[in-house]
């Protein structure tokens, strides 16, 4: 069997591996189950403290691989003002 690649596969293979509902996990760790579902399906964004309270509950260890390829990121064109205003850069309309 092959360890599934991303946080939400994951998320959702140890969740099942536990026999746990999105519900039963959800209630055990504090996540509400729209957050669970939405990790699993669409990635959700979820901060470091989301991640090792499931990672408990889970009881998987929470692990930085610096080996493992970086994400891609997409900003949308609204990110990428934002992003730039940050820094003090304007991005121009073509």
């Amino acid at each position: 069997m092959t360890t599934p690649a991303t946080i939400p596969e994951q998320v959702r293979a140890a969740r099942e591996a536990r026999g746990l509902t999105q519900a039963e996990l959800a209630v055990a760790s504090g996540v509400t189950q729209p957050m669970i579902a939405d990790l699993e399906h669409r990635g959700a964004n979820v901060t470091w403290a989301t991640l090792a309270r499931l990672a408990v509950v889970l009881g998987v260890p929470l692990v930085i691989d610096p080996e493992a390829p970086a994400p891609t990121v997409r900003l949308s064109e609204r990110g990428k003002r934002y992003r730039a205003r940050q820094r003090g850069v304007f991005l121009k309309k073509e």
